[in-house]
């Protein structure tokens, strides 16, 4: 009796210790920050010849891409789609170059036809989605159209 006595008791003791670390944020994962990789980082970017609005305007318009490219992507792999966004997504890095329709075509099983809409598809997504990330951050949706011009120049 005892010995069920002790381990009821000790038991609860950690019950109690363990629900009173999880009121105090101990239930919580740690996140290193290893400040030698920070700084850097920092170190790179500092040491350029830009100043530091530029440096700004240029983290912020590639951190609006990465946002937009990552919810494109997101809606590609939701679809089942990830092979194909993963061969398409070097079209969405240089809208200016042409893709390699015929390789691309071989690459997916699909006709040149068949790519050319899903690089047109995979585009405008993108573009839906960039305008929906510049919106979030300005005032009112009448200035997406004024930004979107001076984030580009950013580059």
């Amino acid at each position: 009796m005892t010995v069920l006595l002790a381990s009821m008791k000790n038991f609860i003791a950690n019950w109690r210790r363990d629900a009173g670390r999880k009121k105090r944020g101990g239930d919580v994962d740690v996140v290193s920050l290893d400040m030698n990789d920070a700084e850097q980082i920092l170190a790179g970017e500092i040491t350029s010849s830009e100043g530091p609005d530029s440096l700004f305007n240029r983290t912020w318009a590639n951190q609006l891409l990465n946002l937009a490219r990552e919810r494109v992507r997101g809606a590609w792999v939701k679809a089942g789609h990830t092979d194909r966004f993963e061969a398409l997504r070097g079209c969405l890095d240089d809208p200016g170059e042409t893709p390699d329709y015929p390789g691309l075509s071989e690459r997916l099983r699909l006709s040149e036809s068949g790519v050319r809409t899903a690089v047109a598809r995979l585009r405008e997504q993108f573009r839906k989605f960039y305008r929906e990330e510049v919106a979030r951050v300005v005032a009112g949706p009448e200035e997406v159209d004024d930004e979107i011009p001076a984030l580009i120049g950013s580059f």
